[in-house]
């Protein structure tokens, strides 16, 4: 019998129920695992659900020597799972594109909207009895430069344009003709976009070649009055930068959705300085853009069908890292549940 562990607090009975019924042992342990944890968790487990914080590092999963799936709850598997070294030992990992686009697009226009009216600061400062009051502009009429194109940039793209008026410039590898002609977008270099946007959306996963894309050189070309939305990963911006850029009035605000240190810590304790900043330069939600009971739901089933579906026939759909079949010897031999 083939045994699959699955992390995280909030994975539903009923999920766990069908991989049940088609004959998995399933383990979910209820909290946060750390490395060692997760180590001996692994141990004699085919399958991983990773919808956790925890990490599979090479460490981990070096250790976990009967490992044949990790089905990550999400999109933006790189930061969590050693991709290369599952991918050499004949591990796959499938992933939940789609999912999610709605949810995380809707909390990016509700951060730009909060940034730009600074509608928690002015709520903060009422609670506490001070009515500021202050002018701050329409969105209307500005230009958003998305930097990745794809399904969440897209659907964040038609909500700033057709819901806001706001003009849409984008940065991304390949052209999209459709989202040009339906919007009349226009695609342009990082560094033209960096210097026309209003408002900057990253939409990217993190890779090495995006890790920290805009670091001090290119928040330098931004408008003094540019705001950033960030709620891909928060390694994308290099934040000593960015705190330099906001403590210095370099540009106007940012809002990240997630850190570059979760769980989140303490201000004293913050190595980037960015939580020590006020509402109306800086605000942030804990990683929650995809939590909503729609989304979870929809990644949860998809990730649930990817598990059944790889250990009936020894494949899925949604596998990132499909050279697994031919760089590990774990892919060899396997048997159907």
């Amino acid at each position: 019998m083939k045994s699959v562990l699955v992390t995280g607090k909030d994975i539903e009975d009923r999920y766990l129920d069908e991989l049940r019924a088609v004959g998995l042992q399933v383990t979910n342990p209820k909290d946060h695992l750390q490395e060692a944890e997760l180590i001996e968790a692994l141990r004699g487990k085919q399958g991983y659900l990773l919808a956790g914080l925890e990490r599979a590092t090479e460490s981990v999963i070096r250790a976990a020597s009967d490992l044949e799936l990790i089905a990550f709850l999400g999109v933006g598997y790189q930061s969590f799972v050693a991709y290369e070294v599952a991918t050499e030992l004949g591990i796959a990992i499938t992933n939940t594109p789609g999912a999610m686009v709605t949810s995380v697009a809707e909390i990016t226009v509700g951060h730009l909207i909060g940034l730009r009216r600074r509608i928690t600061f002015l709520s903060n400062e009422a609670k506490r009895g001070h009515g500021v009051e202050q002018k701050s502009t329409d969105l209307a009429g500005q230009t958003v430069g998305i930097i990745g194109m794809g399904a969440i940039g897209s659907r964040v793209a038609r909500m700033l344009s057709q819901g806001l008026g706001m003009r849409v410039i984008y940065a991304s590898r390949t052209a999209k003709p459709g989202i040009e002609s339906e919007l009349h977008a226009r695609q342009v270099s990082l560094d033209e976009l960096l210097r026309s946007a209003d408002v900057v959306s990253l939409h990217v996963p993190v890779t090495p070649e995006t890790t920290a894309l805009l670091g001090k050189r290119e928040l330098g070309l931004l408008k003094p009055s540019a705001l950033i939305v960030n709620t891909a990963r928060a390694e994308l911006i290099d934040g000593h930068a960015l705190y330099s850029a906001l403590s210095e009035g370099q540009i106007a605000g940012a809002a990240f959705d997630g850190y570059y240190v979760e769980p989140l810590p303490q201000p004293k304790d913050d190595p980037y300085r960015l939580l020590s900043l006020g509402d109306e330069r800086f605000l942030i939600t804990p990683h929650i853009a995809s939590l909503t009971e729609d989304s979870w739901n929809r990644m949860t089933e998809m990730a649930i069908g990817s598990i059944k579906s790889f250990f009936a026939t020894g494949d899925d759909a949604h596998v990132v890292n499909p050279a697994y079949q031919t760089r590990g010897r774990r892919a060899v031999g396997r048997t159907r549940v």
